[in-house]
């Protein structure tokens, strides 16, 4: 998977050095306007039920990846055992060395060596000059768990100067349009820039055919996440009651149907307060 973290990120570097062939300079600085709800929003996990998370991977299955993106993040937020795993396979990932080469050395007799040596150069001296392109391998790894990253490129003139995490609410997939993934500009934007080079990188690993979503190791864990956090819910209620004496009431042949009503609800929250 590191070849393919480094393939995408090479792609991205060669494909802005076709553009800047053709073309003085690509587009300038941040296209996407950060806001604060990008980092501050309501929380997708609390309150789970299986109709809620239904909703929120038929919604995923139609290209909007939002709620989705978010519930698999506070999935691992909460879940100590799978952040553990998902943070192995990271780190065993990007600890991986690697190198810039030449298509030349490993296509021979295939494509152009003094093309495939230019852009080989190309990305080398681009890649020299980020301080935190490990980190940028660390953002493109976590797609492991939801299926897809995407990070921005952030051009001065001919130069790459930073690359920027796109936030987990910006990317959804128009299949009206052209079934390819986009990056919102603001949140609620349906346009978008497509994430291809030289603007963005976008991985996605692929670990079944279809759909990213489909194919995310979290998709499948939804359901096991559901039910341990039931399951958990339920013991930490029964903690509280347990030991407690219980309260059994009654109401009179003549009670009227909202005193009815009000010792139902009772019986109902027995497990809860022991009181019914």
């Amino acid at each position: 998977m590191i070849g393919g973290l480094k393939q995408r990120i090479g792609a991205a570097l060669v494909s802005a050095g076709n553009v800047l062939a053709r073309r003085p300079v690509p587009p300038q600085g941040r296209l996407l306007k950060y806001q604060s709800s990008d980092y501050r929003r309501d929380s997708v996990s609390d309150g789970l039920t299986p109709k809620k998370a239904r909703s929120v991977l038929l919604a995923a299955d139609g290209g909007d990846l939002s709620e989705a993106m978010r519930l698999f993040s506070e999935m691992e937020d909460k879940d100590a055992r799978l952040q553990s795993v998902l943070s192995t396979r990271r780190l065993t990932l990007t600890g991986m060395d690697w190198e810039v080469v030449s298509a030349a050395e490993l296509e021979k007799g295939i494509v152009d060596k003094v093309l495939a040596d230019e852009s080989a150069a190309f990305c080398r001296d681009r890649l020299s000059g980020l301080h935190d392109f490990d980190q940028a391998l660390t953002d493109l790894a976590l797609a492991i768990g939801p299926g897809l990253a995407a990070l921005a490129l952030v051009w001065n003139g001919n130069k790459l100067v930073a690359i920027d995490p796109v936030p987990e609410m910006r990317p959804f997939i128009d299949f009206n349009r052209d079934k390819r993934v986009r990056i919102a500009r603001t949140q609620g934007d349906r346009v978008g820039f497509l994430g291809v080079p030289p603007n963005f990188v976008v991985h996605m690993p692929h670990a079944r055919h279809g759909l990213p979503m489909r194919g995310s190791l979290m998709r499948s864990i939804v359901l096991i996440y559901l039910i341990r956090n039931y399951a958990i819910k339920d013991w930490a209620v029964f903690s509280e009651v347990f030991g407690m004496p219980v309260r059994i009431g009654r109401y009179d042949p003549q009670a009227t149907p909202e005193e009815k009503f009000e010792m139902m609800s009772m019986l109902q929250t027995l497990g809860t307060d022991a009181v019914g």
